[in-house]
Protein backbone atom coordinates (compact mmCIF):
# COMPACT_ATOMS: atom_id res chain seq x y z
CA UNK A 1 0.00 0.00 0.00
CA UNK A 2 2.82 2.39 0.85
CA UNK A 3 4.21 2.17 -2.67
CA UNK A 4 0.83 2.82 -4.31
CA UNK A 5 -0.42 5.85 -2.40
CA UNK A 6 0.47 9.43 -3.10
CA UNK A 7 0.15 12.46 -0.84
CA UNK A 8 -3.30 13.98 -1.24
CA UNK A 9 -4.79 10.87 -2.84
CA UNK A 10 -8.32 10.01 -1.71
CA UNK A 11 -8.62 6.59 -0.08
CA UNK A 12 -11.38 4.49 1.46
CA UNK A 13 -10.54 2.47 4.53
CA UNK A 14 -12.60 -0.42 5.88
CA UNK A 15 -12.18 -2.99 8.55
CA UNK A 16 -11.04 -4.59 10.63
CA UNK A 17 -12.11 -7.95 9.33
CA UNK A 18 -10.98 -11.18 10.93
CA UNK A 19 -7.88 -10.64 13.01
CA UNK A 20 -5.22 -8.05 13.62
CA UNK A 21 -1.69 -8.70 12.41
CA UNK A 22 1.27 -6.67 13.56
CA UNK A 23 4.10 -6.80 11.03
CA UNK A 24 6.68 -4.84 13.07
CA UNK A 25 8.53 -3.95 9.89
CA UNK A 26 8.86 -0.34 8.88
CA UNK A 27 6.57 2.58 9.59
CA UNK A 28 3.00 1.79 10.61
CA UNK A 29 -0.16 3.80 11.15
CA UNK A 30 -2.65 2.50 13.70
CA UNK A 31 -6.15 4.00 13.72
CA UNK A 32 -8.61 3.21 16.49
CA UNK A 33 -11.54 4.64 18.35
CA UNK A 34 -13.02 4.26 21.81
CA UNK A 35 -12.70 0.80 23.34
CA UNK A 36 -11.11 -0.37 20.09
CA UNK A 37 -7.84 0.80 21.64
CA UNK A 38 -7.64 -2.46 23.60
CA UNK A 39 -5.71 -4.64 21.09
CA UNK A 40 -3.31 -1.78 20.40
CA UNK A 41 -2.34 -1.50 24.07
CA UNK A 42 -0.54 -4.84 23.93
CA UNK A 43 1.19 -3.97 20.70
CA UNK A 44 2.27 -0.57 22.03
CA UNK A 45 3.61 -2.10 25.22
CA UNK A 46 5.59 -4.65 23.18
CA UNK A 47 7.18 -2.18 20.74
CA UNK A 48 10.91 -2.71 20.67
CA UNK A 49 13.34 0.19 20.13
CA UNK A 50 14.33 -0.93 16.60
CA UNK A 51 10.77 -1.29 15.28
CA UNK A 52 8.39 1.25 13.81
CA UNK A 53 8.02 4.11 13.96
CA UNK A 54 4.31 3.89 14.75
CA UNK A 55 1.76 6.70 14.56
CA UNK A 56 -1.28 5.86 16.70
CA UNK A 57 -4.41 7.84 15.89
CA UNK A 58 -6.88 7.46 18.75
CA UNK A 59 -10.31 8.89 17.85
CA UNK A 60 -12.58 9.69 20.81
CA UNK A 61 -15.45 12.04 21.55
CA UNK A 62 -13.42 13.67 24.31
CA UNK A 63 -10.16 12.93 26.06
CA UNK A 64 -11.91 12.85 29.44
CA UNK A 65 -14.25 10.05 28.27
CA UNK A 66 -11.63 8.01 26.38
CA UNK A 67 -11.09 4.43 27.58
CA UNK A 68 -7.52 3.77 28.77
CA UNK A 69 -6.35 7.28 27.83
CA UNK A 70 -3.91 7.55 30.75
CA UNK A 71 -2.38 4.18 29.88
CA UNK A 72 -2.08 5.07 26.19
CA UNK A 73 -0.49 8.44 27.01
CA UNK A 74 1.97 6.81 29.43
CA UNK A 75 2.98 4.26 26.77
CA UNK A 76 3.49 7.01 24.19
CA UNK A 77 5.55 9.07 26.64
CA UNK A 78 7.77 6.07 27.45
CA UNK A 79 8.14 4.73 23.90
CA UNK A 80 10.23 6.91 21.54
CA UNK A 81 9.03 5.11 18.39
CA UNK A 82 5.31 5.53 19.27
CA UNK A 83 3.60 8.84 18.50
CA UNK A 84 0.09 9.36 19.86
CA UNK A 85 -2.35 11.55 17.94
CA UNK A 86 -5.51 12.17 19.96
CA UNK A 87 -8.43 13.05 17.69
CA UNK A 88 -11.27 14.52 19.73
CA UNK A 89 -14.36 14.42 17.53
CA UNK A 90 -16.41 16.49 19.96
CA UNK A 91 -14.34 19.47 18.78
CA UNK A 92 -14.79 18.80 15.06
CA UNK A 93 -16.41 16.19 12.82
CA UNK A 94 -14.61 13.04 11.76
Amino acid sequence: MGRRLEIGQEVRIQGPFGRFQYASKGREVWITGGIGITPFLGWAAALEPGTGPVDLFYCVRSRTEAPHVAEVQALADATPNLTLHMIETGDWPR
